[in-house]
């Protein structure tokens, strides 16, 4: 076999460690594992990084393995920034767009729920960003919104993208566990609350039509929100 890889009795003195335990960790996936004319090969590359887990013996480490080290330690610390930012306790401020501004994030949210590919557009400083704005926002946006639009059911779209992108950051961190997307669906979960509660006030002071649909543009239990939302006799 190939300088790239370690016999077993090599892999079992590199790692100190017995037969059962190399086994058993090309099993978990920590090393990889090849057979060849019958015989148990493990990969040296996989082998060294564990042994540096494990703290044997370091050898001098390739040029690809330092730089999969360094790729894996900024990975993390860009992580925990996110995280830390994404997480930090703020003092929002109320959001009051002009005109031009109003037209800017109407547009924006149109073309980005239109978007056919989210997973190239729907990046993590896209989510965060857009959770920025969805907590600023109040019952004065809204009417800003509306004016700007000419439609009283202005802020539907911006519900449905706080939730779709909700949706999506959970959707990504299940695919690939994440820090930084378990943060930002938490922190969109919160702006779609926040968004509601809006709603259901703005329509409460009789600022805005109550849609058809609007226990679906809500996702509000039936119950509860007629009785927040329902005109006096």
């Amino acid at each position: 076999m190939g300088s790239g890889f370690y016999t077993l009795e090599e892999a079992m003195q590199r790692l100190g460690r017995s037969r059962r335990s190399i086994f058993d960790y090309a099993k978990k996936g920590f090393i990889k594992r090849k057979s060849e004319t019958g015989q148990p090969y493990f990969d040296r590359e996989s082998v060294d990084l564990l042994a540096i887990d494990l703290g044997t013996d370091s050898p001098a480490l390739t040029r690809r393995a330092f730089l999969q080290l360094e790729t894996r330690t900024k990975k993390l610390e860009d992580e925990m920034r996110m995280v830390k930012h994404v997480l930090e306790i703020r003092d929002v401020q109320p959001l009051r767009p002009n005109q031009a501004t109003c037209e800017g994030i109407i547009l924006a949210c149109k073309t980005y729920l239109g978007s056919p590919n989210r997973e190239e557009h729907w990046t993590p400083a896209l989510v965060e960003q857009w959770a920025g704005i969805f907590e600023s926002m109040d019952e004065v946006t809204f009417d800003s919104l509306t004016k700007t639009s000419n439609d009283p059911q202005a802020w539907i779209p911006f519900f449905r993208f706080c939730s779709e992108l909700a949706d999506f950051s959970w959707a990504q961190d299940k695919k690939t566990p994440s820090l930084v997307w378990q943060a930002l669906g938490t922190r969109q979960e919160t702006a779609r609350k926040h968004l509601r509660s809006v709603a259901v006030t703005w329509l409460e002071m009789g600022k805005g039509l109550v849609p058809a649909n609007l226990l679906l543009a809500l996702e509000a239990p039936k119950a509860s929100l007629m009785a927040r939302v329902a005109k006096d006799a």
